[in-house]
């Protein structure tokens, strides 16, 4: 499997188990049927791969921000998220993860990977595809053309530059 090494350095930084985290969220996306490149992207994304994130305005927490009611859906609270290490974490993303898919279905690309985390109204949406003002005013910041829009375009453009690039190295699965 190929990581980014910024991803590499960011987990070594937050948990110091960068092969073994790296090897669960391989196995993780196996079964969930996607490159594992796709979830460290949107992992790096949401939390730059800090276990104990906390977003302050959503309180959503953890490698994938998971939202209060998300998390107690999995049966925990963000508060025992934020409390987990990555790897203890991983049980609670795949099982996310399967609840998206069976709700909107297998993603395409990475960019459906991260949508099934922020926005999951929008797969399979055309890029014109509006977000709602609720969803728009916690991330404003996205809003490329300052035109109080978010389009799920934006979104695309927003996160191909977030994860953009930068050198790769080799993990063994």
């Amino acid at each position: 499997m190929q990581i980014k090494t910024k991803y590499l350095a960011l987990v070594t930084l937050h948990s110091r188990n960068s092969t073994a985290f790296f090897q669960g969220l391989n196995a993780v996306c196996e079964r969930l049927g996607f490159p594992v490149e796709w979830l460290a992207d949107c992992i790096y994304s949401e939390s730059e791969y800090n276990p104990s994130a906390r977003n302050k305005l959503t309180n959503a927490s953890g490698l994938i921000q998971f939202m209060p009611k998300t998390a107690i859906s999995l049966g925990t609270t963000v508060e025992k998220i934020r409390g987990m290490t990555n790897v203890q974490q991983l049980p609670y993303v795949e099982a996310y993860f399967k609840m998206q898919i069976k709700s909107f279905g297998k993603p395409k690309d990475a960019l459906d990977v991260y949508l099934l985390i922020f926005y999951p109204v929008w797969v399979g949406k055309p890029d014109s595809a509006l977000a709602s003002q609720a969803a728009f005013s916690k991330n404003s910041y996205i809003d490329l053309n300052k035109d109080g829009k978010l389009t799920k375009g934006e979104f695309r453009t927003w996160f191909n530059k977030r994860v953009a690039g930068g050198p790769t190295e080799t993990l063994k699965k």
